[in-house]
């Protein structure tokens, strides 16, 4: 990986005004490194471009206003599920199954005026 192959693409995907806000490349690649590094942590199964990830990142923060605090706090070990799955990842959609949708079953159940069944809604959501 180029030492700043993550900058990159978070740096073009970002809107231009938050661009200025990062001064220093190293800085960036840090905080970038320790991001990917903890979306990757429940999910080391999956085969994921961190570069192409890092870019769909950027690409969510226009608006705010601190992005370093963003990608602190920013639940990304779902995020990078969820990106993993709209990639088409056959692992992450199995994972999202087992790790949350099979979750939906008992509570829509529950719901007295629930006409469809998670086995009913399955097909649309995945």
């Amino acid at each position: 990986m180029a030492p700043d192959s993550l900058a990159q693409p978070f740096l073009v995907a970002l809107a231009p005004e938050r661009r200025a806000a990062w001064t220093s490349v190293d800085k960036l690649l840090s905080l970038l490194r320790a991001f990917v590094q903890r979306s990757r942590a429940p999910w080391p199964l999956l085969d994921i471009d961190d570069e192409s990830y890092i870019q769909y990142v950027a690409e969510r923060l226009d608006g705010v206003v601190d992005v370093r605090q963003a990608l602190e706090e920013l639940n990304c070990e779902d995020l990078f599920l969820a990106y993993a799955c709209i990639t088409g990842e056959r692992t992450a959609l199995s994972l999202l199954e087992t790790n949350y949708l099979s979750q939906v079953d008992g509570p829509l159940r529950r719901i007295h005026h629930a006409v469809h069944t998670f086995e009913d809604l399955t097909p649309e959501i995945t």
